[in-house]
């Protein structure tokens, strides 16, 4: 049984002379300049640094006894004591 598939893509014959027309012409542009950002000068990545279980407790414990400190107010506690910035 011999059957056709239609199918929703154009044929590629039929339009050859649209895209034949649709082709830019290189030979008379000028160089272009490829940068990874244009925003500016590249700024180093920023490495992550971990944090040791023993600084997580003290921010717990700091917590724990201090219960109405805020999460800014921690931030800023630990970034004292440690000199370890966190977000």
């Amino acid at each position: 049984m011999d059957q056709f598939v239609t199918s929703s893509r154009p044929n590629v014959r039929q339009n050859k002379g649209y895209l034949a027309s649709q082709a830019i012409d290189l030979t008379e542009s000028q160089p272009v300049e490829f940068t990874t950002d244009s925003t500016g000068p590249e700024q180093p990545k920023k490495r992550r640094r971990g944090m040791a279980e023993s600084k997580r407790r003290a921010i717990r414990r700091h917590k724990q006894d201090h219960p109405g400190l805020t999460h800014a107010d921690l931030i800023q506690w630990f970034q004292r004591e440690h000199h370890h910035k966190i977000n």
